[in-house]
């Protein structure tokens, strides 16, 4: 379940960047596979809650930065580059974690007892694919992104010492009813390092996007997430030079911040274009050096 764009001159060309999109897909394609599987939350008559949720846990805006980068990079140089989107909604199954943490917390068990290793093979499929892509590009001296897109707010529960183990509901609902604190809004993340401090990304890389990015955006490294074992990406950058990054959603929004709706708001195809353009320069900088 992957849904695959080639942006290139020529079709012959090899491919000098991979972008991923793990989370940036809605239900749609998966829901036409697995429709028992909605209609269990439909039955419970919790089909607004899984939408909330759903939509919330999609990197909402990710594939269009993704593709944005390719067209720009299409239209500057003769940079050609491939856009890999895996097709189900991260809400259900996490196609940027490994298989042990890929089947989500909040599936009931009777759809884990039905459906959990079908899930699985579609997870199987999907990293195969992309492992095979990156080796591809490795091999022929390109490079990767990671593509992501963040809540610009930590979820009020998670903001507590010890929080307790929520149900679906619960962590929705701290999500969108998340105090909004300026001081505490979240920069775009460029991901480097494996959360102890070893670096993975591709150091030229980094360097070339952050100079390009951190003109017109603030930056951080590895905050609030870094490239920790278990997601797939700790895997990826240690299989091709490339770097991951995730973009706060308001960013990707036109208007004021307190007007923000986490599980409604629209994209804003401005503000895209400009986001993209940085990083593209900074791949471009990166193949020039």
């Amino acid at each position: 379940m992957i849904i695959e764009t080639l942006y290139s001159k020529n079709i012959q060309d090899t491919v000098n960047l991979l972008l991923i999109v793990p989370h940036g897909a809605d239900a749609s394609t998966f829901q036409a596979r697995f429709p028992q599987l909605f209609q269990h939350f439909f039955d419970k008559g919790a089909s607004e809650l899984l939408r909330q949720y759903l939509r919330i846990e999609q990197d909402f805006g990710a594939k269009e930065i993704a593709h944005s980068i390719a067209s720009y990079l299409y239209r500057h140089s003769s940079i050609s580059s491939r856009v890999l989107e895996l097709a189900y909604p991260r809400g259900l199954l996490d196609g940027g974690r490994q298989e042990s943490h890929c089947l989500r917390e909040f599936l009931p068990k009777t759809i884990l007892s039905d459906y959990g290793e079908e899930l699985k093979d579609v997870h199987r499929a999907s990293i195969s694919y992309v492992k095979q892509q990156l080796g591809q590009v490795r091999d022929a001296g390109g490079i990767f992104l990671d593509v992501h897109t963040m809540a610009p707010f930590a979820a009020q529960i998670l903001k507590e010492k010890n929080p307790p183990e929520p149900d679906m509901q619960t962590y929705t609902h701290s999500y969108i009813q998340s105090e909004v604190l300026i001081d505490k809004k979240r920069n775009v993340d460029l991901i480097t390092a494996d959360g102890t401090g070893g670096v993975l990304a591709d150091v030229k890389l980094t360097k070339c996007i952050y100079e390009q990015v951190s003109q017109e955006l603030p930056c951080q490294f590895n905050e609030p997430y870094a490239a920790l074992p278990h997601f797939m990406m700790h895997e990826y950058l240690q299989t091709c030079p490339g770097l991951a990054f995730d973009v706060p959603k308001d960013l990707l929004f036109s208007g004021q911040i307190e007007d923000f709706i986490l599980d409604g708001f629209p994209l804003c195809r401005e503000n895209i274009k400009n986001i993209s353009s940085l990083f593209s320069e900074g791949v471009l900088q990166f193949f020039k050096s």
